[in-house]
């Protein structure tokens, strides 16, 4: 799988960081709250595999646990994706989850961020994905994107909308941009953008932490953020240069039929 060499890689250098900081006695989790040495057997286990059955404990990428709920619905996917009935009743039971949970602001972390109820978004994507074609009568790339921007300045008037439903309207106008974008070419800027996205996502909070002897944990936006978000994005283009995309050359391609379906 793609996620796990990159993956690997931030690991390394989470351990690096979090070690001298460490022996200069720091503590990074006023970063990040899961920023710290993994000490068990078992925070060890799932740093490795990132299976999500596995109880976390500190976590040398502190994104880690989003990337194991991926890793969870990956061994689940090729059962709603051969299945429409399956995708069907991924969705229901997690709209059942979710809504079971209550949508409210107090459990917004717990419905956006723990195993089952994440079942609602991979499901909805299955079931996008078995219906493609009849989709395509709604394709409206240049619509659906500017109605999934504006939505995300709805908080600005709604403050609790992200953490209640808005939750659930992004999931629904990013399955149509999805719909209405697919099809539409890639230039070189968008696959390196792409690219780009997995890295950045995986080193941010530890790039971060090399700048807090510098700047402190108040973090200016000048003095901290600029410099940070610098650093993150050039290394993120120097991992996807040098390992990721040499990487990609070695999978083997799938067959022609499955590639004239994507």
């Amino acid at each position: 799988m793609r996620i796990f060499p990159l993956y690997w890689l931030a690991v390394i250098m989470g351990l690096l960081t979090l070690w001298y900081y460490n022996g200069i006695g720091i503590d990074l989790r006023p970063i990040n709250g899961e920023f710290h040495m993994p000490k068990g057997l078992q925070d060890w286990a799932y740093v490795l595999t990132l299976f999500p059955g596995i109880q976390r404990g500190g976590m040398p990428v502190p994104v880690a646990n989003a990337l194991a709920i991926e890793v969870g619905f990956y061994l689940l996917l090729p059962l709603m994706a051969t299945s429409r009935g399956a995708a069907g009743l991924g969705v229901v039971i997690g709209a059942l989850l979710n809504l079971k949970m209550g949508i409210v602001t107090e459990t917004f972390g717990d419905r956006y961020a723990t195993f089952l109820p994440c079942l609602l978004p991979f499901a909805v994507g299955s079931l996008v994905c078995h219906y493609r074609t009849a989709l395509e009568r709604i394709r409206m790339p240049w619509t659906s994107s500017i109605v999934w921007m504006l939505h995300g300045v709805v908080w600005v008037f709604f403050q609790s909308w992200p953490w209640t439903w808005g939750l659930y309207v992004s999931l629904l106008l990013s399955a149509w941009m999805v719909v209405s974008l697919h099809a539409q070419p890639a230039g070189k800027a968008d696959k390196l953008l792409g690219d780009l996205s997995y890295p950045i996502y995986l080193i941010h909070t530890t790039v971060a932490a090399w700048f807090v002897c510098a700047c402190g944990f108040t973090r200016p936006f000048v003095s901290f953020f600029l410099p940070a978000f610098a650093a993150t994005v050039v290394l993120s283009w120097l991992i996807v240069i040098l390992i990721d995309r040499p990487l990609s050359r070695l999978k083997r391609k799938p067959p022609a039929h499955v590639a004239a379906a994507g």
